[in-house]
C-alpha cells in the first residue's frame, strides 16, 4: 500500500516455516588413551547462533581425578591411574539448547613404560637417579630392587652401584609398570671404578696421637705400602683411624694409601708427618714426706730427672724410669726440687713438677703396750723412735724423771724395777719421751702384784744360751694363749688354767735381759712380761752330782730330779742368783713330801 495513496496496493506470497533444531556432534566418536596421557575433542554446533559446548566426564562437570579431565576448549587428560570400568564418556552439552549433547567413549590404556636415562656409567658406589614416565617398580638384572652384588635401587629410583665391579660389569635397571606388569622399559648401567680420594691429603699427627683418613669407596689401608702398617711407621685399622708409632720414624713422613677394593689399580694417598707429643707431666707440683714416695706420670715416653741429675740421687730424691719418686731421708736446701721429664723421641720437649720435700712427723713407739709386774722385779721397756736421727727418749713414771721408791724405778736403758710394796692404786704409767721432739711419746700401763701371793711367775730366770724351756704360772690360760721370747714366738704347751710350758730359742749371739711375754687372748687379754737374762757359762766347772744333791739339801727343802739338773746345767753363782728372784712355794711341800721325790 502506498504511503501516499492508500488506495494504490500490491500483494506477494509468504511462507511461514518452524525454526531448525540445534544439532551437536562430537568427535573423535571414540579414542583410547594412556593414562597420563592427554587427547583433544572437538565439536560442531549447527543451527545455533552460539557454537559454544559445555564439558562432562562420565557426567561429571569438567571430570576428575579418577575418570579424567577435560577442559572448555575439549582437551582431555586421563587419569594416572586406569578407573574401573576402564571406558568412561566424554560428553559435550550445547550452550545454546542444553538439550542438546553429543557423546565419545574412551578407553583409558596403559601407558608405554619409559626409563630414563636409557643408558649410564656409573662408578662403584655411586648413587644416580633413574625415571619412568608412569610408576613402576624397580628392578636389577630382574631381582627386585637388587643386591649387594649387582647394586640396589629403591621405590623412588635411586640406584646404588655395588662396592665391587661385577662380572659382568654391566647390569639392567627395569623399571615394571604398577598397572600392568607385562610392560617395561629397562636402562644398561655399566659400573666403572671410581677414583679414590683420600681425605685428609696431608696431616701432621704427634707420636703416639691418632687421626682418622677417609675414602670416597671401600679401600684397603697401607702405611709405606705395608698393610695395615706396623709398629714403626704406625698403624692404621680398616675403618681409617691410623695410630703414629710412639717414636718418630725416619725419614719422619709415612705414606698412608687407600687402595679400592673394586679395582686395586686404584689408589690415593695421604702424606703424613710423625711430631713429637708435646710432654706433660702430672702432678705439676707435689709435697712429699721425707723417705716417702711419689707416682709422677707422663702422657709420652720420657727420661726422667731431679735437679737435672738423671735419676736422682740421695740428697734431691730419686726417680724410677717408671716415675716412682722417692724422697730423700733428710730435707734437702732449697726444700724444693725439680722433676723432669724428656721426651725419649725429641729431647727438646719436656714438662717439669716442682716437689717439696717436708720433714716426715717423728713417731715414737714404746713396747710392751701393757704388763704384769711382780713387787720387786724388773720388766725390759723397748722405745722406737722413726724419722728421726736423734732416737735418744727420756723415761718418767707416772711423769716422776725415772720414777722413785714410791712408784718404782726406770733407768735410762728402759729397765723398769717394781717397787717392794703394791702400790694403790695398782697400776703406774711409764712414759718415753723422744728426745728430739719433747711433743712426740708413748706410754704403757703396768700392773704390780705382789709376788708373795701367788702372782705370775716364770722360772729359770737366768738362761744359757740354746733351747730352754719355762714354767710359765699365772691365771687364765686357755689353748689359744701364746708366748714371745725376745721378740720370737715361742711354742706354748697349756698344763693348767694356772701353768704354762713354753719352749724357745734364745736369739743367737746375744747376751743379757731379755723379756718374755705371755698373752691371754680376748675377750679378756691379759698379757705376763717376765725378765729373762741370758748368760753364758762355758768353761765354768760343772757341779757333781753328789755337790749337787749336798747343795740342795742344805739350801732347800731337798733335791728334786729336775733342781739337780738345773743346777749342775748353769752352776752355783746363776742358782743362787736364780732363787733369791724367785717366789716362795705356796704351800710349802711337807717333809714326807721331800723324802720322797727322790
Amino acid at each position: 500500500m502506498s504511503v501516499a495513496d492508500n488506495k494504490a496496493m500490491d500483494r506477494a506470497p509468504v511462507t511461514i516455516t518452524a525454526p531448525r533444531e540445534v544439532t551437536i556432534n562430537v568427535t573423535p566418536r571414540a579414542a583410547t588413551v594412556r593414562s597420563g596421557d592427554m587427547r583433544d575433542f572437538d565439536t560442531d554446533v549447527d543451527n545455533a547462533s552460539n557454537g559454544r559446548v559445555n564439558w562432562f566426564v562420565n557426567n561429571v562437570p569438567g571430570g576428575n581425578a579418577t575418570f579424567g579431565t577435560i577442559g572448555a576448549t575439549g582437551r582431555y587428560t586421563a587419569p594416572s591411574s586406569i578407573p574401573s570400568p576402564a571406558v568412561v564418556t566424554v560428553k559435550a552439552v550445547s550452550v545454546a539448547d542444553p538439550t542438546k549433547s553429543d557423546t565419545s567413549e574412551v578407553t583409558i590404556a596403559v601407558p608405554r613404560v619409559t626409563v630414563t636415562p636409557a643408558t649410564a656409567s656409573v662408578r662403584s658406589g655411586a648413587t644416580p637417579d633413574f625415571d619412568a614416565n608412569t610408576p613402576v617398580n624397580w628392578y636389577v638384572n630382574n631381582v627386585a630392587g637388587g643386591n649387594a652384588m649387582l647394586g640396589t635401587i629403591n621405590a623412588s629410583g635411586m640406584y646404588t652401584a655395588p662396592a665391587a665391579v661385577p662380572s659382568p660389569a654391566t647390569v639392567s635397571v627395569k623399571g615394571v609398570s604398577k598397572a600392568d606388569n607385562a610392560k617395561f622399559d629397562t636402562s644398561a648401567a655399566t659400573i666403572t671404578s671410581a677414583a679414590v680420594v683420600v681425605t685428609p691429603a696431608t696431616a701432621s699427627v704427634q707420636t703416639g696421637a691418632t687421626r682418622d683418613f677417609d675414602a670416597n669407596t671401600p679401600v684397603n689401608w697401607y702405611v709405606n705400602d705395608v698393610a695395615g702398617g706396623n709398629a714403626t711407621l704406625g698403624t692404621i685399622y680398616a675403618s681409617g683411624m691410623y695410630t703414629a708409632p710412639a717414636a718418630i720414624p725416619s725419614p719422619d713422613t709415612v705414606t698412608v694409601k687407600g687402595v679400592s677394593k673394586a679395582d686395586n689399580t686404584k689408589f690415593d694417598t695421604s702424606a703424613v708427618t710423625i711430631t713429637s707429643a708435646a710432654v706433660n707431666v702430672k702432678p705439676g707440683t707435689a709435697s712429699v714426706q721425707t723417705g716417702a714416695t711419689r707416682q709422677f706420670t707422663s702422657n709420652t715416653p720420657v727420661n726422667w730427672s731431679v735437679n737435672d741429675v738423671a735419676g736422682g740421687n740421695a740428697t734431691l730424691g730419686t726417680i724410677k724410669a717408671a716415675g716412682l719418686y722417692t724422697a730423700p731421708a733428710n730435707v734437702p736446701s732449697p726444700a724444693t726440687v725439680t722433676l723432669k721429664g724428656v721426651s725419649t723421641t725429641d729431647n727438646t720437649k719436656s714438662d717439669t713438677a716442682a716437689v717439696t720435700i717436708t720433714a716426715a712427723a717423728i713417731t715414737l713407739t714404746l713396747t710392751p703396750e701393757t704388763g704384769t709386774a711382780n713387787t720387786g722385779a724388773t720388766l725390759q721397756f723397748s722405745a722406737v723412735v722413726a724419722n728421726s736421727a736423734h732416737t735418744a727418749v727420756s723415761w718418767t713414771v707416772k711423769d716422776v724423771a725415772g720414777g722413785n721408791a714410791t712408784l718404782g724405778t726406770l733407768n735410762a736403758q728402759g729397765l723398769y724395777t717394781a717397787l717392794a710394796a703394791v702400790p694403790s692404786p695398782a697400776t703406774v704409767t711409764v712414759k718415753a719421751v723422744s728426745a728430739a721432739d719433747a711433743t712426740v711419746s708413748d706410754t704403757s700401763v703396768i700392773t704390780i702384784q705382789s709376788g708373795a701371793t701367788g702372782g705370775p711367775s716364770a722360772t729359770p730366770t737366768i738362761v744359757q744360751p740354746g733351747a730352754v724351756t719355762f714354767t710359765v704360772r699365772g691365771t687364765g690360760f686357755v689353748p689359744s694363749t701364746t708366748a714371745k721370747f725376745a721378740g720370737v714366738d715361742a711354742a706354748v704347751t697349756v698344763v693348767s688354767p694356772t701353768e704354762l710350758r713354753v719352749n724357745a730359742n734364745t736369739p743367737a749371739g746375744k747376751l743379757g735381759d731379755m723379756v718374755l711375754a705371755v698373752r691371754n687372748p680376748s675377750p679378756a687379754p691379759a698379757q705376763m712380761l717376765f725378765r729373762i737374762e741370758v748368760r753364758s757359762y762355758r768353761g765354768a766347772p760343772r757341779l757333781s752330782l753328789a755337790d749337787a744333791h749336798r747343795l740342795l739339801r742344805k739350801a732347800t727343802f731337798g733335791p728334786t730330779p729336775e733342781t739337780v739338773d738345773r743346777l749342775q746345767a748353769i752352776g752355783v753363782d746363776a742358782w743362787l742368783t736364780e732363787q733369791l728372784a724367785a717366789a716362795p712355794p705356796d704351800p710349802y711341800p711337807t717333809a714326807l713330801e721331800m723324802e720322797g721325790s727322790l
